[in-house]
């Protein structure tokens, strides 16, 4: 009987772990599943407005995206510098920002085509998911790349590529020259002014 009894506790458990590992998307599933919401919010929603689709960012997107990282990434070597007070305000704004940026982003995706391209990759560390976005009209592809990578079993988005064009390393570049000349304490107040007019 005890020996029955652990073999279905060992079959549970190998259950459970199988289930565990199964119900932690691929970074294709996350960008494919989060485009399948996004058709389905615009149809059902077609004249919704830039405060409603920053919701549907923050809903979606943004729980697959360690904007930690981001955040660091996006400082360079001005985040070590940065003390704890500085680091929250500029993560707080600069999330801000991205968010309203991508929210305007997406609301032009009501004449857009997504494609997720094959990928051989299968390392279980770090993933790019290459992907084409046509316009209706036009018809011309734009190659937009996710950078993911593989954080305690789940994987998290840190960087978007447009055209090989790194977003972090754009920021990187225009924070680190205002940084430079005015400082990390004006850089945050200018993002936060910023966001302030836009709301």
């Amino acid at each position: 009987m005890a020996v029955v009894l652990k073999t279905w506790i060992s079959i549970a458990l190998l259950w459970l772990m199988s289930f565990s590992l199964l119900a932690a998307p691929t970074p294709e599933e996350l960008i494919y599943s989060s485009f399948q919401q996004l058709q389905q919010l615009l149809k059902n929603e077609p004249n919704l407005d830039a405060k409603r689709m920053a919701g549907f960012v923050v809903e979606v997107f943004l729980p697959n995206v360690d904007f930690n990282k981001v955040s660091r990434l996006a400082l360079g070597k001005y985040w070590r510098r940065a003390n704890r007070v500085q680091k929250q305000a500029f993560k707080k704004e600069f999330q801000t920002l991205i968010i309203r940026t991508y929210a305007n982003a997406l609301m032009e995706f009501k004449d857009l085509d997504v494609k997720i391209l094959p990928n051989r990759s299968t390392s279980n560390k770090k993933r790019v998911v290459k992907t084409e976005v046509t316009h209706d009209k036009s018809q011309t592809a734009v190659a937009i790349n996710y950078r993911f990578y593989n954080h305690k079993g789940r994987w998290k988005a840190y960087d978007v590529m447009v055209e090989g064009i790194s977003l972090v390393t754009t920021y990187r570049s225009t924070f680190s020259k205002s940084i430079r000349q005015q400082g990390l304490d004006h850089l945050i107040k200018r993002l936060a002014a910023r966001n302030s007019n836009a709301s």
